[in-house]
């Protein structure tokens, strides 16, 4: 038997420990495989993943381990315990599904692995990871109460012996700094590049942003009324990197934390009433509203793969006094922005991390505008599904399968006769169902695609006629129609658009090849064009 060990941890720190550190692991399972009698597969340290939780999916090891099981290259995992291999319902079932239909079993030193239950344990096992995240909360929430913190601190302070906050002043005074631009009437952007040109950076080095200035802003520790517990924080693994996500819990459930002051009531109060200021929050709120995006939730980044998406700010113009000073003022003139996701983070390559509405929107409303001005086009389409349903031999092929389906059917029928009769005994007559089952299921299946397709093709045939019927009236609409008309025309004819490298545009219409976003179109000409709801 060919052995696969496989050891965790879920820290670095964990991995120097005796009690179950990585060497203590590897010594009990060779130990182990020795008695068994097991050939170990490799070289030390085998299938190792310190660091990692056994919640998660994207595990180094694990996942090699899993190729490696596909190929064959051992009979058997060994771990220290079940909970090594996973802690969660996911990574357990990626685990059975990659040794499904293989001989390769799962064994582990301290307990006993019952592939039957695997699935079941894990998720007991992530209950228990969940238990002890919920005690850890409940301890740091019972230390808060007591003016004690953990972790990093905010900005501005420092953990004290007790563990309680202190101030540290080097700090301290770029937070007044911020709270004395704000109130007077700088924004968060403003007090950014104010930090940025005076060469002041966060206390890990980097860059300032506008988001971190609000939170400081809006941040009540700074007049000693800390808050614990306002968000809860959790990660999600998406199979290549664990997300951080937050959740606002609700105000009953905080813990107040006491801080020593860096700002007085009195200017807090007047940041936090800046903050309510009509001018500031009717500027974010006509901004959001007022916005039009031709092209939202299609817009697609062909480098990284990642949905880009929606911004609005209104342009700026800058004008110089006599006294030098730059002077900022915000126009009533809208911009439209495309961002990629991926693109704005720090560290990638991305040659379009954003692109501007007024550059691509025309683009793409053009190429909708040449398809639905091109009758041939069109009718290009209609001869190509009409070939592949009638003359393409999908209907001949159906009647075929069919009719073979039919046939085995019939054996079936009979075989059931005989055994009524007395001709066949029971046994035999499960040995002639055996020979029929699988036959009969294929060509069900068989049947039941071709049915599938040639009712997508009749679908697209239909809505297809129906787009010629309206073409003209629809282009008699082209130039008269709102914004919201041609971002529902584009909502019905682009599937999506991707921006390629040096600035090219990749237009693909939802008509042609896929079947399942053509029913909306029948919507669309409703909605649009006639009814009791037409424009």
């Amino acid at each position: 038997m060919r052995a696969a060990i496989f050891t965790r941890v879920s820290t670095a720190h964990q991995a120097e420990e005796d009690k179950v550190s990585l060497a203590f692991q590897l010594a009990d399972i060779e130990a182990y495989c020795e008695s068994k009698g097991y050939t170990i597969v490799g070289e030390r340290p085998y299938y190792q993943d310190p660091g990692f939780s056994g919640a998660s999916k994207r595990r180094p090891a694990f996942q090699r381990m899993l190729k490696d099981a596909q190929q064959g290259l051992f009979d058997v995992i060994v771990a220290w315990k079940s909970d090594r291999l996973s802690r969660g319902m996911y990574p357990a079932a990626l685990l059975m599904e990659a040794i499904e239909g293989t001989d390769i079993t799962i064994e582990a030193v301290k307990d006993t692995i019952d592939l039957n239950t695997f699935g079941l344990l894990a998720a007991v096992g992530k209950i228990e990871l969940d238990n002890i995240r919920e005690r850890a909360r409940m301890g740091a929430k019972g230390r808060a109460s007591k003016g004690k913190i953990a972790g990093v601190a905010k900005y501005g302070y420092a953990i004290g012996q007790d563990p309680k906050p202190v101030i540290v002043d080097e700090e301290a005074v770029n937070v007044r700094r911020m709270f004395a631009e704000y109130i007077g009437g700088q924004g968060c952007r403003s007090i950014v590049r104010g930090l940025s040109g005076d060469g002041i950076l966060t206390r890990n080095r980097n860059e300032w942003s506008a988001s971190r200035v609000w939170d400081i802003i809006s941040n009540p520790a700074y007049v000693g009324r800390g808050v614990f517990g306002r968000k809860r924080y959790f990660m999600k693994d998406d199979g290549e990197r664990a997300v951080k996500h937050s959740k606002t819990m609700p105000q009953d459930t905080w813990t107040t934390v006491e801080y020593p002051r860096i700002i007085d009531d009195a200017t807090y109060e007047k940041a936090q009433h800046e903050r309510k200021n009509p001018s500031r929050q009717s500027y974010r709120k006509d901004r959001r509203h007022q916005a039009s995006y031709l092209l939202r939730g299609m817009l697609w980044c062909g480098h990284c793969g990642k949905r880009y998406t929606t911004q609005a700010s209104y342009q700026v113009q800058y004008r110089t006094k006599k006294d030098g000073i730059k002077v900022r003022t915000p126009t009533d003139q809208l911009r439209t922005k495309y961002v990629c996701t991926r693109g704005i983070r720090p560290n990638t390559d991305c040659p379009t991390t954003y692109i501007y509405g007024k550059a691509i929107e025309p683009i793409v409303w053009k190429a909708v505008v040449d398809f639905l001005t091109n009758p041939e086009e069109v009718k290009a389409l209609i001869n190509a599904r009409e070939h592949d349903l009638r003359d393409g031999g999908m209907m001949a092929e159906l009647g075929k399968a069919r009719g073979q389906m039919e046939a085995v059917e019939s054996e079936k029928g009979r075989a059931f006769q005989l055994f009524q009769k007395g001709y066949v005994s029971e046994g035999e007559l499960d040995i002639r169902m055996k020979g029929i089952t699988e036959p009969l299921e294929f060509f069900g299946d068989e049947v039941y695609r071709l049915e599938t397709e040639a009712s997508q093709i009749a679908t697209a045939l239909e809505h297809l006629q129906d787009l010629m019927t309206v073409s003209a009236e629809i282009t008699s609409r082209l130039d008269t129609m709102t914004d919201e008309d041609k971002a529902e025309v584009m909502r019905n004819i682009v599937d999506h658009v991707t921006v390629e490298d040096k600035g090219q545009f990749q237009v693909v219409l939802a008509l042609e090849p896929v079947y399942d976003q053509l029913p909306r179109l029948g919507f669309w000409r409703r909605s649009l064009w006639g009814g009791p709801d037409a424009h």
